[in-house]
Formats: structure tokens, C-alpha cells, sequence
């Protein structure tokens, strides 16, 4: 990303570069107000045009088809943006623009209403490191929010080298290092549920999603997740299934190996999954039937 302290750039014509010391000017009298919280002293009108998604941001769903952001336009419309958008500056190929860091909704509603700017915070020194942390903290305070999306942001933010560790990431979003370790081992879910995430965000219960995960068999996964999303589906009922099928494996485990014998043959009657246990009985019985 390139520094916002280079104003240098060469641009085209007269008008660019008169527009560019404005918005010099509208940068530092932001960043050397006293008080960097939301007051009326720092919040500044930005041209919507100029405004740009958070490129680490994961948004899966189709706003265009989102009821929440037609709800958002019309109170925005009534009673206009409350909290204002949070943003950080950038130069593209010469041209300014904004980086939406925290209000890519409001932003997609004050376009529904055809508007020409939004209020805004700007912040021009964040890092890719803090636009990492903050694009995370706007999911978890969404309402309803996506968990796949969310798992998409802490996989890339791991991978990016810019955290050495998960606990790392976890102290930075403020989150238990267990969250965001059940939040990344999401992805591992069968793809039938993912594309259902993430085209419906059918749930956001990361209890009953991280025990789906759990179980081997993708098959017996589905049928318990497309359950759970269904109008008879609960948690208690899912993780009730689960407990049971867990204590029938156990019990087919244990079971114990039938023998038949006959003049001609021995058959062994063995279920599918045996222990070292099962394994030593046979084994015997092969060595006392040769000797």
C-alpha cells in the first residue's frame, strides 16, 4: 500500500492536482484533531464515488438482493447515517480514494438512496495488518453474522504472514484462541454446506457447526446439518443425535467376535471397526487352530 505522506505524485491536469490539496488538507485536519472518537470535529462528507470495499473484506452474500440493506436505506433516508463510516485513504494509480474500513453497509445503502457523500472518519494511518483486525470485528458486530465469511477472513489473515500464530490473531481481534480456531476449521465442512453458508447463511450456531465438522462420514454430515437448518432442527437435537451415534459406534466396538467352526472351515464374524484387543484374539486363534 502505498504512504499517504506522498502528496508528490504527478498528476494530469490542474483540476487533479487542486483536488488533491484539498483532500491534503482535509486529511491532516482530521489527523491532527486532538481527539481521535467520533465528534463532530473529525467527521467529514466523503464523495461516495471515491469510496472503495475493504480488499481483505469477504462479503458472499448479494447485497443487491439483501431485504437488510433496503431496511438500512430507508431509516438511513428518515434519520440519516447515525455512526459515521470509517475509512483510510489510498492512492491508485494517482487517484485518491477511501477504503472502507468499518460501514460497508451503510455505504451500499446511502447508494440505494442515490446519495452523493456520506459522512465519514478518516483514518490514514492504518496498516494491512489493523485492516485485517478491523474487517473481522465488523463481521462479528454485524448482525446475524456470516460465519463462513468470517472463517474466510481468519484463514487469509493466518496465511498472510502478517500474525505469526493463531493466539496471535485471537489477541488482536480480542477473541478466545478456541473461536478462531473453530471459526477456521469451518472450511473443512463438506462443500454442499459451505455453498449453503454462504449463499443462505442458514446459521450462524458455530456450536452446532463445529460438532457437524466433527464427524468423519460427509454423508451423515449433510443429513445432519440440512436437519438442523429445517424447521424441526434444534441444537439440543443435534448434538442429541450425535451422542447417540457416538454410543452405538462405541457399542460396535466392543462387540465380541463370533466363531463358527465346522469340519472344513473356520469363519470369523468381525465388524467393521475392531480394536488392537479383537486383533490379539484372532490372532491366538489362528496360531492354536495351525499348530
Amino acid at each position: 500500500m502505498e504512504s499517504f505522506d506522498e502528496f508528490d505524485l504527478e498528476i494530469g491536469t490542474t483540476e487533479e492536482q487542486e483536488l488533491r490539496d484539498e483532500q491534503k488538507k482535509l486529511i491532516m485536519k482530521v489527523e491532527t484533531s486532538p481527539k481521535r472518537e467520533y465528534n463532530q470535529e473529525n467527521v467529514v462528507d466523503i464523495d461516495i464515488n471515491l469510496l472503495v470495499p475493504n480488499p481483505y473484506q469477504y462479503r458472499l452474500k448479494n447485497e443487491e438482493k439483501d431485504t437488510g440493506i433496503l431496511e438500512l436505506a430507508r431509516s438511513i433516508k428518515k434519520d440519516g447515517i447515525i455512526q459515521p463510516i470509517v475509512v483510510t485513504p489510498r492512492y491508485n494509480k494517482g487517484k485518491l480514494e477511501y477504503i472502507i474500513v468499518v460501514g460497508h453497509r451503510r455505504v451500499q445503502a446511502s447508494k440505494k438512496n442515490q446519495a452523493k457523500t456520506v459522512k465519514a472518519i478518516i483514518r490514514k494511518d492504518l496498516t494491512d495488518k489493523e485492516l485485517r483486525i478491523l474487517v473481522f470485528t465488523e463481521n462479528e458486530h454485524r448482525l446475524n453474522p456470516s460465519k463462513i465469511e468470517s472463517a474466510l477472513v481468519v484463514d487469509a489473515a493466518i496465511n498472510s504472514g502478517d500474525f505469526k500464530s493463531i493466539q496471535e490473531y485471537a489477541n488482536a481481534v480480542n477473541k478466545d484462541q478456541s473461536y478462531i480456531a473453530k471459526l477456521r476449521k469451518l472450511l473443512s465442512l463438506p462443500e454442499e454446506i459451505i455453498e449453503d453458508l454462504k449463499n443462505n447463511k442458514s446459521t450462524s450456531d458455530l456450536v452446532a457447526l463445529d460438532a457437524i465438522r466433527k464427524i468423519k462420514d460427509s454423508e451423515i454430515a449433510k443429513e445432519l446439518y440440512f436437519w438442523f437448518i429445517s424447521k424441526d432442527g434444534s441444537r439440543a437435537g443435534l448434538l442429541e443425535k450425535i451422542k447417540n451415534m457416538k454410543e452405538k459406534s462405541e457399542k460396535t466396538k466392543k462387540q465380541i467376535i463370533e466363531i463358527l467352526t465346522n469340519d472344513k472351515e473356520t469363519r470369523f464374524h468381525i465388524p467393521k471397526k475392531i480394536d488392537k484387543d479383537i486383533i490379539k484374539k484372532i490372532e491366538k486363534y489362528i496360531q492354536k487352530v495351525i499348530q
